[in-house]
């Protein structure tokens, strides 16, 4: 929970400090994540196929990190549906958040990351004093924002 408490306005406590902001979108995200993970967890809830509720097996915590801060969302273990198992090599359980949030981290915080990892590359090639820069490290930078763009969907 986010609480703002203010004594008197001055020109520093007017409006959010950069702290204040981002600790009031870490409390939002992680209320918005556990709706989400609620919502997805029922939808997983039943068998697809016919129906039938999955049984509980047990429930672990799993990472998520997001561009507001880490979260351990509890992600259920289900036994498969016994539908399931007929002659083909199904997996024993199966955890639908573990699926669904399978890179554990989501596509901006990976973005910013690569673009953060590039900008430091440049930067040490400044401070050596390089002023050409490598065509095989410039192809890999390309190929690495690509990626990124791809999986952002930029």
């Amino acid at each position: 929970m986010f609480v703002l408490e203010r004594d008197q306005l001055t020109g520093a406590s007017v409006g959010l400090s950069l702290a204040e902001a981002h600790a009031l979108l870490a409390s939002i995200q992680e209320a918005v994540v556990c709706a989400q993970v609620t919502v997805a967890v029922a939808e997983q809830r039943c068998c697809s196929r016919c129906g039938r509720a999955h049984r509980h097996k047990d429930t672990r915590t799993i990472t998520v990190r997001t561009l507001f801060g880490t979260l351990h969302p509890d992600s259920p273990r289900f036994l498969a549906c016994p539908c399931r198992t007929d002659g083909l090599e199904a997996p024993a359980t199966f955890s639908p958040l573990t699926a669904i949030l399978a890179g554990r981290s989501t596509p901006e915080l990976v973005y910013l990351q690569a673009c953060t990892a590039e900008d430091r590359q440049g930067s040490r090639a400044a401070e050596k004093g390089d002023s050409s820069s490598d065509p095989a490290a410039e192809g890999a930078a390309h190929d690495q924002r690509r990626v990124v763009s791809q999986f952002v969907g930029a």
